[in-house]
Formats: structure tokens, sequence, C-alpha cells
């Protein structure tokens, strides 16, 4: 859907929709890498496939039900607060790469 944020009206508002698992085409979102290669101590944007804009904190504030939780919105420009570090994740091997040697021992 395409809503403004609550707090911020010159942003889009992020929010889930579905039922039992079933979303729709506004649920996806595309990891904009910030160096060839994805590492974990990498900052990464994600970006709406539909509208083409970025996640990012407003800045704004909620009072309830969270006090002080951020309002996470969407938005076209890019800047600092667009960035995201991962801090946990799974690790996808390259096909065909063999992991059943090990030299620790």
């Amino acid at each position: 859907h395409l809503f403004a944020a609550p707090m911020s009206n010159n942003h889009q508002e992020v929010s889930a929709f579905g039922e039992e698992g079933k979303g729709d085409e506004g649920d996806n979102w595309m990891v904009v890498c910030s160096t060839d290669e994805w590492l974990q101590s990498s900052p990464v944007r994600l970006k709406h496939v539909l509208t083409g804009k970025y996640l990012t904190v407003s800045g704004h504030t909620y009072g309830r039900p969270i006090s002080g939780q951020y309002e996470i919105t969407a938005h076209s420009s890019v800047s600092d607060s667009t960035l995201w570090k991962p801090t946990e994740g799974v690790v996808f091997k390259e096909a065909g790469s063999d992991d059943s040697l090990h030299d620790e021992l």
C-alpha cells in the first residue's frame, strides 16, 4: 500500500500485509551492498522493489505503544539513515566450495 508515514508525511509508511504467510508485491525488498561482496561488517541499504524507496529511520519517535521507538519509513533519498549494519545472518557458501577440509588441527 502507498500511504504516507504517520509522523513523516513526505515518507512512505512501512508495514506488513498478508495472511497465513502470503503477502503481496509490496513485501519485496532488494539488498543494495556498499561493497562488491556483502560482508557482515559492511552496511547495506534495503530498496523497496515496487517504489524504489529506501528503508530509513525518520528521526521521529513514538510515545506509545513503545515509548521512544523510532519511526521506520521508506524514502527516495539516500543518506546515512538509509544504511543498515547486519549483526546476524545466514552464510551462503558459493556453489562448489568444499568445506570438508579442515586445517585447524
